[in-house]
C-alpha cells in the first residue's frame, strides 16, 4: 500500500490519493496541490448573486488603488 516516503508532504499526498481512490464509490473526488485552511464560515450563495458582488468588488478595490 504505502511504500518508504521521504517526507511528510509526500506522505499527505499518498494518504489524500487513497482516500480519493477509497471515496469513489461515494462522489467524485480528486487531489487538489494548492490546499488551504478558512476559519470563515461559509455560505450559499445563489447563482444571480455572483455577478453584482464580483462588481462591487472591483469597484471597492479600485477606490482603494486611488
Amino acid at each position: 500500500m504505502f511504500s518508504a516516503v521521504s517526507s511528510s508532504e509526500e506522505l499527505v499526498s499518498d494518504l489524500a490519493e487513497l482516500l480519493c481512490e477509497q471515496l469513489q464509490s461515494v462522489a467524485s473526488f480528486h487531489q487538489v496541490q494548492d490546499t488551504h485552511i478558512s476559519l470563515s464560515r461559509t455560505f450559499v450563495m445563489r447563482h444571480h448573486w455572483i455577478e453584482p458582488m464580483v462588481a462591487d468588488l472591483r469597484r471597492k478595490v479600485a477606490l482603494c488603488h486611488s
